[in-house]
C-alpha cells in the first residue's frame, strides 16, 4: 500500500540555533581533520560523497526546495565552524617559537603549589630573546607555566634564562591543553617590580579579605568559590570534593549567575525601573561579573542565556531554554572553537542540555510519587547527572556515586 504524501514535513521541530550548533559543529570537526587527523578526512569524504548521491535523487530536491531557509542556516553554520577552528589554529602556529634555550621575561598571573619547594607558576606577557646578545625573538600571545622553585606574587615582572618547549597540536588531546607551552627554568629568578590590571587587582584584594578572615585551607575553598580560580585549593581538598560529586561547588558557574541574576531583578523590580533600563543594567553586572571571573565559558553561557531570557520577557516572547543554550555555544565556539574539545565547556553544555532534555519528562513521573517541589529537585539532579555522566567516565575515570 502507497503511503500519503505529507507535505511540509519537518524533522522534530526546527530551531535554528539547535540544527545551526550541530552544523557548527561539524564544521569545526573538518577542520580538524584538515589541521590534525588524517582519518577524519577520509571519515567526511565518504559523508560528504553519500550526501551527494542523495541530492541527486528527486526526493533531496524536493526537501531542499521546501526548506531552503533552514538549508542556508546549516550551510552558513557549517562555513563558520570550519573557519573558527582554522582561523584559532594559525594564528597559535603563527605565535610558537622555535624550540630552544632563551632569556625569558614573563609576568605572573598565579602560582599553585604542589610540593614543599616546588610551585607550578602560570606566566603571561612572555617574550622570548637569545641568551648571547639579548635581540628578540618573539612576543608570546598565550599563557603557559614554568615550575619554580619559589612562589612569587600575581604580577611580579620576573626573568630567567629556559628551555621553552612549544606544545604541538597533533591530537585532540593536546588541544585541550589550556597551555600552549612549557618552560624548564634552570637559572635563578630576577623579579623586577609588580605589575597588576584591574582583574588581577580585583583577585588579590578578595583572597587577602578571604585569608585574613579564614584558615587557610577553608579559605582556598572560598575563594574559588568567588572567582573559580582554584589555585589556591588544597590537591586533598580537590580530591575529595570530586569523589563527592561536588566538584562543581569548587566553581563559579550558572547557579552564581541565576542567583546573581535574579536578586537584581528583585530589587529593580522593586525600585520600579523600567524595564528596558533593567534589562541594559542587568545585562552591564552580567558581563561585568564575566570578566571578574576571567570569562568563564560556564559563567559566559550562563550570562548569555540570562541575557536571552530577560529579552524574551522584554519583547513578550517566548523562552526557549534550548535555544537559549545554543544560541551561547555558537558565539562561545566562534570565539574560540577549541572549546568543543575540553572539558569545562563540555560538562557546562551537557548538563543544562540533559536537564532541558529530561528533567520535564522526569518531573512527570515523579510528581506521581512525591510532592511537587521534591519531584522537580530529583528531576532535575537526575537529568544533569545523565548528562555530564559520560564525560566525567571518559575524562575521570570513576563516576560520583
Amino acid at each position: 500500500m502507497k503511503l500519503p504524501k505529507i507535505k511540509n514535513y519537518k524533522l522534530f521541530n526546527f530551531r535554528p540555533f539547535v540544527f545551526g550548533l550541530v552544523a557548527l559543529i561539524l564544521g569545526v570537526f573538518l577542520a580538524y581533520s584538515f589541521f590534525i587527523s588524517f582519518w577524519f578526512i577520509v571519515g567526511f569524504g565518504v559523508a560528504a560523497l553519500l550526501f551527494v548521491v542523495l541530492l541527486i535523487t528527486r526526493k533531496w530536491h524536493k526537501f531542499l526546495r521546501l526548506h531552503l531557509t533552514s538549508t542556508i542556516i546549516i550551510c552558513v553554520c557549517f562555513v563558520l565552524g570550519f573557519g573558527a577552528f582554522g582561523i584559532r589554529e594559525l594564528v597559535y602556529r603563527k605565535n610558537v617559537a622555535p624550540e630552544g634555550v632563551y632569556y625569558i621575561s614573563a609576568k605572573v598571573v598565579s602560582t599553585t603549589k604542589y610540593q614543599d619547594d616546588l610551585y607550578k607558576t602560570n606566566i603571561d606577557a612572555v617574550s622570548l630573546y637569545t641568551t648571547n646578545d639579548y635581540q628578540t625573538v618573539k612576543k608570546l600571545k598565550y599563557s603557559g607555566y614554568v615550575w619554580i622553585n619559589s612562589e612569587y606574587k600575581v604580577g611580579d615582572k620576573i626573568g630567567f634564562v629556559g628551555k621553552y618547549t612549544p606544545i604541538k597540536h597533533n591530537s585532540i588531546k593536546s588541544i585541550t591543553n589550556d597551555k600552549a607551552y612549557t618552560i624548564s627554568r634552570y637559572s635563578q629568578v630576577l623579579v623586577s617590580g609588580n605589575s597588576k590590571n584591574i582583574f588581577e587587582k580585583y583577585k588579590v584584594a578578595v583572597w587577602n579579605e578571604i585569608s585574613n578572615n579564614v584558615n587557610e585551607q577553608d579559605a582556598g575553598t572560598a575563594y574559588a568559590m568567588l572567582t573559580g580560580d582554584k589555585a589556591k585549593v588544597d590537591y586533598s581538598t580537590k580530591v575529595e570534593y570530586q569523589s563527592a560529586g561536588i566538584g562543581h561547588i569548587l566553581a563559579v558557574s550558572g547557579l552564581h549567575v541565576g542567583f546573581l541574576a535574579l536578586i537584581l531583578s528583585f530589587f529593580l523590580n522593586i525600585c520600579r525601573v523600567n524595564k528596558k533600563i533593567r534589562f541594559v543594567i542587568i545585562t552591564i553586572i552580567l558581563f561585568l561579573f564575566s570578566f571578574l571571573c576571567g570569562f568563564s565559558y560556564s559563567v559566559l553561557r550562563a550570562s548569555i542565556m540570562c541575557v536571552v531570557l530577560l529579552y524574551a520577557g522584554l519583547r513578550g516572547k517566548q523562552y526557549d531554554g534550548l535555544s537559549a543554550l545554543c544560541f551561547a555555544s555558537i558565539l562561545i565556539l566562534l570565539f574560540d572553537a577549541y572549546q568543543l574539545f575540553k572539558i569545562g565547556f563540555l560538562l557546562s553544555f551537557f548538563a543544562v542540555f540533559s536537564m532541558f532534555c529530561l528533567s520535564s519528562w522526569l518531573d512527570y513521573y515523579f510528581s506521581t510519587a512525591y510532592i511537587k517541589k521534591l519531584s522537580s529537585a530529583l528531576s532535575v539532579g537526575i537529568s544533569t547527572s545523565v548528562g555530564i555522566l559520560p564525560w566525567q567516565v571518559h575524562y575521570f575515570g570513576y563516576f560520583p556515586l
